[in-house]
């Protein structure tokens, strides 16, 4: 989607036309805050795994992404969907984090299978840090 346009990522068609470009085997790289369902982008992952394609996936993530930190009550709208909720973070902030772990788990998991490995860039941390982490990794899968 537009960067700001609140729809979902498009992984999947971005890597498989990537794989459509890149003739011979190479490695491919997708950048992306992986706001989207993990099945199709895991796929297209094989596919091109089975093409002799290295796949990097770099899902970019900000600090208040994951921790979902404030104060007070506010109203939060689905980007996708449009609807609105009245909420405190303090009420909603368990179970958020809780949420947001099991996508990052099943990101790597599905990735993992793919043969794709996959790393988290946060976005208070130097990108050169989660890029030498995945670029040193040996095996695809989770990158500490």
């Amino acid at each position: 989607s537009a960067p700001g346009g609140g729809g979902a990522s498009a992984g999947a068609p971005a890597l498989a036309r990537a794989g459509a470009r890149v003739r011979r085997p190479g490695v491919v790289v997708l950048l992306s805050d992986l706001l989207a369902d993990p099945a199709p982008v895991a796929d297209v992952a094989r596919t091109l795994r089975a093409r002799g394609h290295e796949l990097l996936v770099i899902q970019v993530m900000d600090p208040d992404e994951r921790d979902f930190p404030g104060d007070g009550e506010a109203r939060y709208r689905d980007p996708e969907g449009g609807r609105e909720s009245p909420a405190a973070p303090a009420d909603v902030g368990a179970l958020y984090r809780a949420t947001v772990q099991e996508a990052l788990a099943e990101w790597r998991a599905q990735l993992g299978r793919a043969g794709a490995r996959h790393v988290v860039a946060m976005t208070d941390e130097p990108f050169g840090t989660p890029l030498r982490r995945l670029l040193r990794a040996s095996r695809p899968g989770v990158i500490a």
